[in-house]
């Protein structure tokens, strides 16, 4: 799979038929409505999928029904200057603690991006680990993050920050990253995100959602602009 473009680096992981989901949510399906084998003028289909399949980023109004949906933020709050990237090596079903990003955040992050190394299970025969026991976000570090004053996202290579290992500490981590409630602003969740196993230093990093209006969040592009010294 090719996700680099010379100066550009694609975070995000291309939609389709047969990816894998967090468990319950409804299968992505694309259906052929025009066809110019079947001698129809042209080629269209109809897609049916998740707003939350795919890489795609949790908006406030995922966990609270008067928050911000993902199509309220301009283009402009979903572009990050100042990256950093936690390698927080991860197991099935293990938890990402505070501890795990002690040294990482500094006094001007926006974005953090955590590399649990699980994405190597994304594509093959460890695709059921992958979405069913995925390492997921402990409370404690949504809290820390969430005093952070500076984090507005987060991205992590796993099929969610929760994972059916603690259902209900995945709840926890979602309502203290995406509520009203606490210091500072909401922080967007970016989930099944391409982060590669080489490290690269960004000049930015632009995220954009699929912007269907009424949702709470979407499917969206990750893309990053290296920097070239």
């Amino acid at each position: 799979m090719r996700y680099q473009c010379g100066k550009i680096v694609r975070l995000s992981y291309p939609l389709g038929e047969g990816m894998p989901l967090y468990p319950g949510t409804p299968g992505t399906v694309v259906a052929a409505v025009k066809s110019k084998d079947s001698g129809d003028s042209c080629n269209t289909s109809l897609i049916t999928l998740s707003n939350h399949a795919g890489t795609h980023i949790d908006g406030p109004a995922h966990f609270e029904t008067s928050g911000k949906r993902i199509g309220d933020y301009d283009v402009d709050s979903l572009v990050f200057s100042n990256i950093v990237t936690a390698d927080c090596r991860k197991e099935a079903g293990e938890p990402i603690l505070p501890k795990d990003l002690s040294g990482y955040l500094g006094d001007e992050t926006d974005l953090l991006l955590i590399r649990t190394g699980f994405g190597r299970y994304r594509n093959g025969p460890g695709r059921e680990t992958y979405t069913g026991n995925n390492p997921y976000l402990h409370g404690d570090t949504a809290r820390l993050l969430r005093d952070h004053l500076t984090v507005k996202a987060i991205g992590i290579d796993c099929i969610s920050i929760s994972s059916r290992a603690n259902r209900e500490m995945g709840r926890l981590a979602h309502e203290t990253l995406l509520t009203a409630g606490g210091c500072g602003d909401p922080i967007l969740i970016i989930e099944d995100m391409l982060i590669p196993e080489r490290l690269w230093v960004f000049d930015k990093i632009m995220v954009v959602p699929l912007y269907f209006e009424g949702i709470d969040s979407a499917p969206c592009t990750v893309l990053g602009f290296l920097r070239h010294d």
